[in-house]
Protein backbone atom coordinates (compact mmCIF):
# COMPACT_ATOMS: atom_id res chain seq x y z
CA UNK A 1 0.00 0.00 0.00
CA UNK A 2 1.50 3.47 -0.97
CA UNK A 3 2.06 6.04 1.21
CA UNK A 4 1.63 9.63 1.57
CA UNK A 5 2.96 11.72 3.45
CA UNK A 6 0.87 15.06 4.56
CA UNK A 7 2.45 17.70 3.42
CA UNK A 8 2.15 21.92 4.03
CA UNK A 9 0.93 23.53 1.20
CA UNK A 10 -2.10 25.36 -0.38
CA UNK A 11 -3.94 25.94 -3.32
CA UNK A 12 -4.06 29.31 -5.10
CA UNK A 13 -6.92 28.87 -7.19
CA UNK A 14 -8.33 30.75 -10.53
CA UNK A 15 -10.88 30.80 -13.15
CA UNK A 16 -8.27 28.06 -14.64
CA UNK A 17 -7.45 24.56 -15.12
CA UNK A 18 -4.74 24.81 -13.01
CA UNK A 19 -4.31 24.48 -9.45
CA UNK A 20 -1.39 25.77 -7.52
CA UNK A 21 -0.13 24.71 -3.91
CA UNK A 22 1.24 27.51 -2.69
CA UNK A 23 -0.18 28.39 1.24
CA UNK A 24 -0.58 26.24 4.16
CA UNK A 25 -3.87 23.98 4.26
CA UNK A 26 -5.36 21.01 5.55
CA UNK A 27 -5.96 18.33 3.26
CA UNK A 28 -6.75 14.45 2.61
CA UNK A 29 -5.27 12.72 -0.68
CA UNK A 30 -7.67 10.15 -2.01
CA UNK A 31 -5.86 7.66 -4.92
CA UNK A 32 -7.82 6.08 -7.16
CA UNK A 33 -11.07 6.42 -4.34
CA UNK A 34 -8.67 5.05 -1.74
CA UNK A 35 -7.78 7.09 1.43
CA UNK A 36 -4.38 7.34 2.14
CA UNK A 37 -2.85 10.38 3.74
CA UNK A 38 -4.34 13.51 5.91
CA UNK A 39 -2.51 16.33 7.24
CA UNK A 40 -5.20 17.61 9.94
CA UNK A 41 -2.85 20.28 11.60
CA UNK A 42 0.69 21.97 11.64
CA UNK A 43 1.70 18.72 14.03
CA UNK A 44 0.88 16.50 10.30
CA UNK A 45 -1.04 13.71 12.53
CA UNK A 46 -1.65 10.84 10.44
CA UNK A 47 -4.98 9.35 10.21
CA UNK A 48 -6.11 5.51 9.51
CA UNK A 49 -5.37 5.12 6.09
CA UNK A 50 -8.56 3.00 5.77
CA UNK A 51 -11.60 3.25 8.23
CA UNK A 52 -13.34 -0.50 9.04
CA UNK A 53 -16.81 -0.50 8.96
CA UNK A 54 -19.13 -2.49 11.87
CA UNK A 55 -21.24 -5.41 10.44
CA UNK A 56 -24.07 -7.23 12.04
CA UNK A 57 -23.61 -9.95 14.09
CA UNK A 58 -22.71 -13.08 12.50
CA UNK A 59 -25.04 -14.24 9.31
CA UNK A 60 -27.61 -10.89 9.83
CA UNK A 61 -26.08 -9.14 7.28
CA UNK A 62 -28.99 -6.40 6.08
CA UNK A 63 -28.68 -2.77 7.13
CA UNK A 64 -32.13 -2.85 9.71
CA UNK A 65 -32.08 -0.66 12.28
CA UNK A 66 -31.65 -2.10 15.69
CA UNK A 67 -29.91 -5.00 14.79
CA UNK A 68 -26.37 -5.77 17.06
CA UNK A 69 -23.29 -4.48 16.41
CA UNK A 70 -20.78 -6.84 15.99
CA UNK A 71 -18.16 -7.32 18.77
CA UNK A 72 -20.78 -5.37 20.99
CA UNK A 73 -22.47 -8.61 22.36
CA UNK A 74 -19.63 -11.49 21.81
CA UNK A 75 -19.96 -14.37 24.21
CA UNK A 76 -16.45 -14.78 24.30
CA UNK A 77 -13.37 -12.87 22.85
CA UNK A 78 -10.04 -13.64 22.31
CA UNK A 79 -7.92 -11.24 24.15
CA UNK A 80 -10.66 -9.44 26.50
CA UNK A 81 -8.28 -9.64 29.36
CA UNK A 82 -5.77 -7.36 27.56
CA UNK A 83 -8.47 -4.80 26.27
CA UNK A 84 -6.77 -2.82 23.29
CA UNK A 85 -6.22 1.00 24.05
CA UNK A 86 -4.86 3.62 21.83
CA UNK A 87 -5.31 3.90 17.91
CA UNK A 88 -5.42 1.11 15.91
CA UNK A 89 -3.39 0.88 12.20
CA UNK A 90 -5.19 -0.03 9.77
CA UNK A 91 -2.44 -0.19 6.93
CA UNK A 92 -1.95 -3.63 8.67
CA UNK A 93 -2.72 -6.83 6.19
CA UNK A 94 -6.31 -8.37 7.00
CA UNK A 95 -3.94 -11.06 8.09
CA UNK A 96 -2.36 -9.04 10.52
CA UNK A 97 -5.52 -7.86 11.84
CA UNK A 98 -6.68 -11.51 12.32
CA UNK A 99 -3.40 -12.07 14.46
CA UNK A 100 -3.30 -8.75 16.50
CA UNK A 101 -7.49 -9.82 17.52
CA UNK A 102 -5.94 -12.93 18.61
CA UNK A 103 -3.45 -11.76 20.64
CA UNK A 104 -6.24 -9.17 21.96
CA UNK A 105 -4.06 -5.83 20.41
CA UNK A 106 -7.39 -4.82 18.70
CA UNK A 107 -9.97 -2.65 19.10
CA UNK A 108 -12.43 -4.59 20.47
CA UNK A 109 -15.37 -2.59 19.31
CA UNK A 110 -14.04 -2.28 15.79
CA UNK A 111 -14.29 -4.25 12.69
CA UNK A 112 -11.07 -5.46 10.54
CA UNK A 113 -10.41 -4.14 7.23
CA UNK A 114 -10.18 -6.91 4.71
CA UNK A 115 -9.08 -4.52 1.36
CA UNK A 116 -10.56 -2.12 -0.59
CA UNK A 117 -12.99 -3.12 -2.81
CA UNK A 118 -11.85 -5.09 -5.68
CA UNK A 119 -11.72 -4.17 -9.62
CA UNK A 120 -14.52 -7.18 -9.99
CA UNK A 121 -17.30 -5.70 -7.09
CA UNK A 122 -16.63 -2.49 -8.57
CA UNK A 123 -17.11 -3.22 -11.50
CA UNK A 124 -20.41 -4.53 -10.71
CA UNK A 125 -21.59 -1.00 -9.26
CA UNK A 126 -20.28 -1.09 -5.76
CA UNK A 127 -18.63 1.57 -4.56
CA UNK A 128 -14.90 2.22 -3.87
CA UNK A 129 -14.99 1.61 -0.34
CA UNK A 130 -12.95 -0.12 2.12
CA UNK A 131 -14.58 -3.95 2.66
CA UNK A 132 -14.66 -4.93 6.23
CA UNK A 133 -15.66 -8.20 8.41
CA UNK A 134 -16.94 -8.28 11.61
CA UNK A 135 -15.00 -9.18 14.71
CA UNK A 136 -18.42 -11.20 16.04
CA UNK A 137 -17.65 -13.36 13.07
CA UNK A 138 -14.28 -13.68 13.18
CA UNK A 139 -14.72 -15.61 16.35
CA UNK A 140 -17.18 -17.59 15.47
CA UNK A 141 -14.20 -19.19 12.90
CA UNK A 142 -11.89 -19.25 15.77
CA UNK A 143 -14.17 -21.04 17.64
CA UNK A 144 -14.86 -23.31 14.80
CA UNK A 145 -18.39 -25.11 16.59
CA UNK A 146 -20.93 -23.76 14.26
CA UNK A 147 -21.71 -26.01 11.19
CA UNK A 148 -20.32 -24.27 8.03
CA UNK A 149 -18.36 -22.15 9.59
CA UNK A 150 -15.11 -24.56 10.67
CA UNK A 151 -12.56 -23.22 8.12
CA UNK A 152 -10.66 -21.92 10.24
CA UNK A 153 -7.89 -18.29 10.30
CA UNK A 154 -5.76 -19.87 7.87
CA UNK A 155 -7.88 -19.72 5.26
CA UNK A 156 -9.82 -16.83 6.28
CA UNK A 157 -6.76 -14.93 5.98
CA UNK A 158 -7.10 -15.40 2.10
CA UNK A 159 -10.64 -14.00 1.99
CA UNK A 160 -9.15 -10.35 -0.04
CA UNK A 161 -7.80 -12.64 -2.77
CA UNK A 162 -10.77 -14.37 -2.36
CA UNK A 163 -13.01 -11.21 -3.04
CA UNK A 164 -10.86 -10.09 -6.10
CA UNK A 165 -11.39 -13.18 -7.99
CA UNK A 166 -14.42 -15.07 -7.30
CA UNK A 167 -16.24 -17.42 -9.19
CA UNK A 168 -19.52 -15.72 -9.21
CA UNK A 169 -21.56 -12.56 -7.74
CA UNK A 170 -24.96 -13.71 -7.65
CA UNK A 171 -27.83 -11.62 -6.31
CA UNK A 172 -29.19 -12.66 -2.25
CA UNK A 173 -32.40 -14.69 -2.05
CA UNK A 174 -32.72 -13.22 1.71
CA UNK A 175 -31.66 -10.15 1.45
CA UNK A 176 -31.72 -8.76 -1.94
CA UNK A 177 -32.33 -5.24 -1.66
CA UNK A 178 -29.22 -4.57 0.19
CA UNK A 179 -26.62 -7.49 -0.32
CA UNK A 180 -25.13 -9.75 -2.67
CA UNK A 181 -23.56 -13.10 -2.66
CA UNK A 182 -19.85 -14.09 -3.50
CA UNK A 183 -19.08 -17.40 -4.69
CA UNK A 184 -15.10 -18.04 -4.01
CA UNK A 185 -12.96 -20.09 -5.66
CA UNK A 186 -11.84 -21.47 -2.21
CA UNK A 187 -12.95 -24.68 -0.89
CA UNK A 188 -13.21 -26.38 2.67
CA UNK A 189 -13.84 -30.32 2.88
CA UNK A 190 -15.06 -30.29 -0.81
CA UNK A 191 -17.48 -27.10 -0.55
CA UNK A 192 -16.97 -23.75 -2.23
CA UNK A 193 -16.88 -20.94 0.42
CA UNK A 194 -19.78 -18.04 -0.35
CA UNK A 195 -19.75 -14.51 1.39
CA UNK A 196 -22.67 -11.90 1.85
CA UNK A 197 -21.39 -8.22 1.16
CA UNK A 198 -23.80 -5.75 2.15
CA UNK A 199 -23.45 -3.20 -0.22
CA UNK A 200 -22.96 0.50 1.26
CA UNK A 201 -22.95 -0.33 4.28
CA UNK A 202 -21.54 1.13 7.75
CA UNK A 203 -18.78 0.48 10.77
CA UNK A 204 -16.33 1.95 13.07
CA UNK A 205 -13.02 2.80 13.27
CA UNK A 206 -11.50 3.52 15.78
CA UNK A 207 -14.42 4.36 17.51
CA UNK A 208 -15.95 6.61 14.90
CA UNK A 209 -18.68 5.53 12.47
CA UNK A 210 -17.73 4.63 8.85
CA UNK A 211 -19.10 3.16 5.16
CA UNK A 212 -17.95 0.34 3.69
CA UNK A 213 -19.14 -2.38 1.91
CA UNK A 214 -19.06 -5.07 4.37
CA UNK A 215 -18.23 -8.57 4.56
CA UNK A 216 -20.91 -9.88 6.76
CA UNK A 217 -20.58 -13.70 6.44
CA UNK A 218 -18.28 -16.74 5.12
CA UNK A 219 -19.32 -19.75 5.41
CA UNK A 220 -18.53 -23.26 3.33
CA UNK A 221 -22.28 -24.61 1.38
CA UNK A 222 -22.59 -28.10 -0.21
CA UNK A 223 -24.36 -26.85 -2.93
CA UNK A 224 -22.99 -23.15 -3.59
CA UNK A 225 -22.96 -24.03 -7.26
CA UNK A 226 -25.70 -26.49 -7.78
CA UNK A 227 -27.92 -24.88 -5.45
CA UNK A 228 -27.36 -20.81 -5.52
CA UNK A 229 -25.36 -20.82 -8.82
CA UNK A 230 -28.08 -22.89 -10.44
CA UNK A 231 -30.75 -20.88 -9.02
CA UNK A 232 -29.59 -17.42 -9.76
CA UNK A 233 -29.30 -18.61 -13.77
CA UNK A 234 -32.56 -19.83 -13.82
CA UNK A 235 -33.42 -16.39 -12.77
CA UNK A 236 -31.66 -15.19 -15.85
CA UNK A 237 -33.41 -17.53 -18.09
CA UNK A 238 -37.07 -16.18 -17.07
CA UNK A 239 -36.16 -12.86 -17.88
CA UNK A 240 -34.79 -11.26 -14.27
CA UNK A 241 -31.49 -10.41 -12.79
CA UNK A 242 -30.03 -13.30 -10.81
CA UNK A 243 -26.07 -13.19 -11.54
CA UNK A 244 -23.80 -10.20 -11.80
CA UNK A 245 -20.69 -12.00 -12.86
CA UNK A 246 -19.63 -15.18 -13.69
CA UNK A 247 -15.61 -16.04 -13.77
CA UNK A 248 -15.32 -16.52 -18.17
CA UNK A 249 -12.21 -19.21 -17.51
CA UNK A 250 -14.28 -21.40 -15.65
CA UNK A 251 -17.42 -21.53 -17.35
CA UNK A 252 -17.15 -24.70 -18.60
CA UNK A 253 -16.74 -26.31 -15.34
CA UNK A 254 -19.07 -24.41 -13.39
CA UNK A 255 -21.80 -24.66 -16.31
CA UNK A 256 -20.85 -28.82 -15.47
CA UNK A 257 -21.40 -28.60 -11.44
CA UNK A 258 -24.49 -26.39 -12.23
CA UNK A 259 -25.86 -29.36 -13.98
CA UNK A 260 -28.11 -26.36 -16.19
CA UNK A 261 -27.05 -24.69 -19.41
CA UNK A 262 -25.49 -21.01 -19.65
CA UNK A 263 -26.40 -18.84 -21.92
CA UNK A 264 -24.21 -17.69 -24.24
CA UNK A 265 -25.24 -13.78 -23.72
CA UNK A 266 -23.92 -14.31 -20.14
CA UNK A 267 -20.22 -14.17 -21.92
CA UNK A 268 -20.50 -11.23 -24.13
CA UNK A 269 -18.59 -8.91 -21.57
CA UNK A 270 -15.94 -11.08 -20.06
CA UNK A 271 -18.17 -12.62 -17.72
CA UNK A 272 -19.41 -9.04 -16.01
CA UNK A 273 -23.65 -9.59 -17.27
CA UNK A 274 -25.13 -6.66 -14.68
CA UNK A 275 -24.75 -3.84 -12.81
CA UNK A 276 -26.08 -3.44 -9.35
CA UNK A 277 -27.63 0.11 -10.97
CA UNK A 278 -29.54 -1.49 -13.92
CA UNK A 279 -32.81 -0.70 -13.98
CA UNK A 280 -34.15 -4.16 -12.78
CA UNK A 281 -31.76 -4.32 -10.50
CA UNK A 282 -32.99 -5.45 -7.18
CA UNK A 283 -29.74 -3.83 -4.69
CA UNK A 284 -30.66 -0.50 -3.67
CA UNK A 285 -27.69 1.18 -3.69
CA UNK A 286 -27.56 3.94 -0.63
CA UNK A 287 -24.42 5.83 -2.88
CA UNK A 288 -24.23 7.23 -6.38
CA UNK A 289 -20.74 7.59 -5.80
CA UNK A 290 -18.15 6.71 -2.33
CA UNK A 291 -17.73 11.08 -2.56
CA UNK A 292 -21.46 10.64 -0.78
CA UNK A 293 -19.73 8.82 2.11
CA UNK A 294 -19.07 9.58 5.60
CA UNK A 295 -15.18 9.30 5.87
CA UNK A 296 -14.90 11.52 2.44
CA UNK A 297 -17.43 14.12 3.93
CA UNK A 298 -15.49 14.22 7.29
CA UNK A 299 -12.69 15.03 4.48
CA UNK A 300 -13.94 17.25 2.04
CA UNK A 301 -16.65 18.74 3.65
CA UNK A 302 -20.66 18.53 3.12
CA UNK A 303 -20.50 19.25 -0.50
CA UNK A 304 -24.12 18.75 -1.28
CA UNK A 305 -25.89 20.05 1.88
CA UNK A 306 -23.00 22.88 2.84
CA UNK A 307 -21.02 23.42 0.00
CA UNK A 308 -20.12 27.42 1.88
CA UNK A 309 -18.42 25.38 4.41
CA UNK A 310 -16.70 22.46 1.95
CA UNK A 311 -13.98 22.13 -0.02
CA UNK A 312 -14.15 24.14 -3.05
CA UNK A 313 -12.05 22.04 -5.63
CA UNK A 314 -15.43 20.82 -7.54
CA UNK A 315 -16.77 21.23 -10.91
CA UNK A 316 -19.24 23.68 -12.29
CA UNK A 317 -22.15 21.25 -10.14
CA UNK A 318 -20.82 21.15 -7.44
CA UNK A 319 -19.49 17.93 -7.63
CA UNK A 320 -15.88 16.98 -5.94
CA UNK A 321 -13.49 17.10 -8.65
CA UNK A 322 -10.22 15.21 -9.12
CA UNK A 323 -7.00 16.94 -9.55
CA UNK A 324 -4.00 15.21 -11.05
CA UNK A 325 -0.31 15.57 -9.51
CA UNK A 326 1.95 14.51 -12.45
CA UNK A 327 5.25 13.02 -11.29
CA UNK A 328 8.70 13.19 -13.32
CA UNK A 329 10.21 10.62 -11.00
CA UNK A 330 9.65 7.41 -9.57
CA UNK A 331 8.22 7.78 -6.36
CA UNK A 332 4.87 7.43 -3.92
CA UNK A 333 5.66 9.64 -1.37
CA UNK A 334 4.70 13.51 -1.55
CA UNK A 335 7.32 14.97 0.57
CA UNK A 336 8.21 18.63 0.93
CA UNK A 337 11.81 18.15 1.26
CA UNK A 338 11.98 16.88 -2.05
CA UNK A 339 10.44 20.01 -3.76
CA UNK A 340 12.57 21.62 -6.41
CA UNK A 341 15.36 18.96 -6.30
CA UNK A 342 14.63 18.12 -10.10
CA UNK A 343 15.03 21.87 -11.13
CA UNK A 344 12.85 24.44 -10.55
CA UNK A 345 10.00 25.51 -8.43
CA UNK A 346 7.68 26.28 -10.85
CA UNK A 347 5.80 29.97 -10.89
CA UNK A 348 5.10 30.14 -7.64
CA UNK A 349 7.98 28.76 -5.82
CA UNK A 350 7.85 26.12 -3.67
CA UNK A 351 5.00 23.83 -3.64
CA UNK A 352 3.27 20.74 -5.32
CA UNK A 353 0.99 21.69 -8.05
CA UNK A 354 -2.25 20.29 -9.55
CA UNK A 355 -4.16 19.90 -12.50
CA UNK A 356 -7.51 19.13 -13.68
CA UNK A 357 -6.20 18.65 -17.58
CA UNK A 358 -5.20 15.41 -18.83
CA UNK A 359 -1.68 14.21 -19.83
CA UNK A 360 -1.09 10.67 -20.95
CA UNK A 361 2.76 11.42 -21.48
CA UNK A 362 3.31 11.78 -17.99
CA UNK A 363 2.68 9.24 -14.54
CA UNK A 364 0.26 10.95 -12.60
CA UNK A 365 -1.56 10.91 -9.46
CA UNK A 366 -5.31 11.32 -8.98
CA UNK A 367 -6.49 12.97 -5.67
CA UNK A 368 -9.18 14.90 -4.18
CA UNK A 369 -8.00 18.01 -2.39
CA UNK A 370 -9.56 19.66 0.69
CA UNK A 371 -9.28 22.92 0.60
CA UNK A 372 -12.07 24.93 1.67
CA UNK A 373 -10.83 28.79 1.84
CA UNK A 374 -8.64 29.17 -1.31
CA UNK A 375 -7.22 32.39 -2.80
CA UNK A 376 -8.41 33.46 -5.88
CA UNK A 377 -6.85 36.43 -7.17
CA UNK A 378 -9.26 37.49 -10.01
CA UNK A 379 -12.27 37.16 -7.61
CA UNK A 380 -10.42 39.75 -4.97
CA UNK A 381 -11.59 43.09 -4.55
CA UNK A 382 -10.15 45.97 -6.19
CA UNK A 383 -9.12 46.95 -2.79
CA UNK A 384 -7.94 43.96 -1.84
CA UNK A 385 -6.05 43.26 -5.11
CA UNK A 386 -4.11 46.43 -4.60
CA UNK A 387 -3.14 45.61 -0.95
CA UNK A 388 -2.18 42.21 -2.04
CA UNK A 389 0.06 43.38 -4.98
CA UNK A 390 1.51 46.02 -3.25
CA UNK A 391 2.75 43.84 -0.04
CA UNK A 392 3.64 41.66 -2.82
CA UNK A 393 6.03 43.65 -4.29
CA UNK A 394 6.97 45.73 -1.54
CA UNK A 395 8.23 42.38 -0.27
CA UNK A 396 10.27 41.73 -3.08
CA UNK A 397 12.00 44.87 -2.75
CA UNK A 398 12.78 44.93 0.77
CA UNK A 399 14.88 41.50 0.13
CA UNK A 400 17.06 43.10 -2.59
CA UNK A 401 15.30 42.53 -6.02
CA UNK A 402 17.44 44.87 -8.08
CA UNK A 403 14.39 44.93 -10.72
CA UNK A 404 11.61 46.67 -8.89
CA UNK A 405 11.45 50.40 -10.23
CA UNK A 406 8.71 52.86 -10.44
CA UNK A 407 7.02 53.36 -13.77
CA UNK A 408 6.76 56.70 -15.59
CA UNK A 409 2.87 56.69 -13.17
CA UNK A 410 4.84 56.42 -10.32
CA UNK A 411 3.80 52.27 -9.70
CA UNK A 412 5.89 50.04 -8.84
CA UNK A 413 6.60 47.87 -11.10
CA UNK A 414 9.37 44.32 -11.72
CA UNK A 415 11.53 45.22 -14.74
CA UNK A 416 12.60 42.05 -16.51
CA UNK A 417 16.46 42.71 -18.10
CA UNK A 418 15.78 39.84 -20.66
CA UNK A 419 12.27 40.94 -22.36
CA UNK A 420 12.71 44.59 -21.59
CA UNK A 421 9.25 44.80 -20.12
CA UNK A 422 7.60 46.31 -17.77
CA UNK A 423 4.99 44.35 -15.08
CA UNK A 424 2.65 45.68 -12.91
CA UNK A 425 -0.60 45.86 -10.77
CA UNK A 426 -2.14 46.02 -14.62
CA UNK A 427 -0.73 42.28 -15.12
CA UNK A 428 -1.55 40.93 -11.66
CA UNK A 429 -3.73 38.61 -13.54
CA UNK A 430 -4.02 34.59 -13.07
CA UNK A 431 -3.44 34.25 -16.95
CA UNK A 432 -0.21 36.54 -16.45
CA UNK A 433 0.72 35.31 -13.36
CA UNK A 434 0.38 31.70 -14.75
CA UNK A 435 2.73 32.51 -17.66
CA UNK A 436 5.42 33.43 -14.92
CA UNK A 437 6.24 36.54 -16.04
CA UNK A 438 6.63 38.07 -12.69
CA UNK A 439 4.83 35.40 -10.17
CA UNK A 440 7.92 34.05 -9.06
CA UNK A 441 9.31 37.71 -7.67
CA UNK A 442 6.16 37.70 -6.19
CA UNK A 443 4.95 34.21 -4.70
CA UNK A 444 6.59 34.87 -1.27
CA UNK A 445 4.48 38.12 -0.70
CA UNK A 446 1.54 36.43 -1.81
CA UNK A 447 1.91 33.49 0.22
CA UNK A 448 2.57 35.87 3.21
CA UNK A 449 -0.34 38.06 2.56
CA UNK A 450 -3.09 34.79 2.19
CA UNK A 451 -1.80 33.89 5.50
CA UNK A 452 -2.32 37.72 7.30
CA UNK A 453 -5.34 37.64 5.82
CA UNK A 454 -7.34 34.55 6.41
CA UNK A 455 -6.66 32.34 3.54
CA UNK A 456 -6.75 29.38 4.88
CA UNK A 457 -8.62 26.13 4.65
CA UNK A 458 -11.87 25.84 7.97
Amino acid sequence: MKKYRSVSGGVDFRNSEKYLITLPCDFLLFTEGRLVSEMVDSSSRLSDLFASALSEASENYGRTAGKKASGADNKKTTGESKRFSGRYDYSKSFAEQIDDYNAGIFPHRDTLVVCRTPKVLRKVGLNDLPMTYSIGHLQTIIDGDVENHKFGVDLLKHLPEALEDPLAVIASKTQSETSLVVIFDYQYAGDNLIGAVAVDGFGLANGERIDSNAVTTVYSREDAISGLLKEAILEEQSGKIGVFYLKKSEAANLQQRAGVQFPRWLFRNNGFIHSIRDEKSPVNPKFQSFTESLQFKRFFGEWRDNPARASKVVDGKGIPKIASFYMNGDFSVLDSDQMGRNGGLGHFGKGFYFTTKSDFRSPEMKVFLNVRNPLIIDELSDRKRQDLYDYAINLAEKNGNENIRLNSNGEKVFYNPDSHEEYGYRNFRADELRQGHFSDVLSEGITQWARKNGYLPI
